[in-house]
């Protein structure tokens, strides 16, 4: 018998009765018989029952399926907010990345100096609470203010009523902002003027959080005294001298940097006094009324609330 008739009894896999779209839908065996596992593992019969020759056998499917394309690795996703533009959301959203925990700690660090600010926030400086301590100072400058006002119209003797003057809220707001910005801007300016390693972001962290030494101030300052007005502010003028002197004075203090030491020093003292003036004789200055006229006692607004 010729090598042609080996392979005469191939099995047609093929059921044509499973074209049909109901039959497509039936439960199918897939099991295979003796014959087609054969087939499948190359041991073909002939049909006098002779066995194939170990060349002609068929090979094996491969059992190796393809993966779905779900099933692929994706590539990782790349991180485009060191590279975006600064007008864009995802290029400040960075300087805005701490929680209420972090805020909390580096505001208690400003009210209590123990240690280095500066180290605190130099790891993650952010702008989340040089921004929203400034606000919450102007709305507590504004409350207290009012509040101040109206205790002491109501416990002098004038038949006047007591009217807030709504513009000390953006005098508040300009005030506050202004002394940020110019504050943090210059002693950047002047350290990075004398080659001094001092950042504009942490500058920023020690100006704005250090105002959030002004919140309990403005807020003791509704009480009607004069004197404890007067000592409060002080209070927290040198709160606030005594915290940014703390944290800057080490970047200038090699011999060759004496100059600018001298001059950043003056600038902090400087600043930090006239913001202290402001809030004191611009939120809660009062002069003293009775039914007599002008004389001695406590505070009393005679003037909308405004300095005089």
């Amino acid at each position: 018998m010729s090598k042609s008739t080996n392979y005469e009894a191939l099995l047609d896999l093929d059921d044509p009765q499973l074209d049909s779209a109901q039959s497509q839908l039936e439960f199918q065996n897939f099991v295979l018989n003796s014959a087609e596992q054969n087939l499948v593992s190359g041991n073909v019969g002939s049909s006098s029952g002779q066995r194939t020759s170990s060349n002609s056998a068929a090979p094996a499917p491969s059992q190796t399926k393809p993966s779905p394309a779900f099933a692929q690795p994706q590539q990782p996703m790349t991180n485009n907010t060191s590279t975006s533009a600064f007008w864009t959301i995802e290029f400040y959203a960075r300087f805005f990345d701490v929680d209420s925990s972090d805020v909390a700690q580096r505001i208690i660090a400003a009210l209590i100096p123990r240690d280095s600010f500066m180290d605190k926030i130099s790891a993650n400086p952010d702008l989340y609470g040089p921004f929203w301590i400034p606000t919450t100072v102007i709305f507590s400058l504004f409350i207290s203010s009012f509040i101040a006002g109206s205790i002491n119209s109501y416990l002098s003797d004038s038949s006047k009523e007591y009217v807030y003057d709504m513009t000390l809220l953006s005098f508040a707001s300009t005030v506050v902002y202004s002394y940020v910005g110019i504050t943090a801007g210059l002693i950047w300016a002047i350290g990075k003027y004398f080659a001094c390693p001092v950042k504009i972001l942490e500058v920023m962290g020690l100006v704005g959080y250090g105002m959030s030494i002004w919140v309990p101030v403005s807020v003791l300052c509704a009480i009607p005294s004069a004197f404890l007005r007067s000592i409060l502010v002080l209070a927290g003028f040198a709160l606030t001298s005594y915290l940014f002197i703390t944290n800057i004075n080490p970047f200038f203090n090699e011999p060759s940097r004496a100059a600018a030491k001298t001059i950043v020093l003056t600038v902090i003292v400087v600043l930090n006094a006239a913001i202290a003036l402001a809030f004191r004789y611009g939120f809660f200055a009062f002069v003293a009324e009775t039914s007599a006229g002008v004389g001695k006692g406590e505070d009393v607004p005679v003037k909308s609330g405004a300095a005089v």
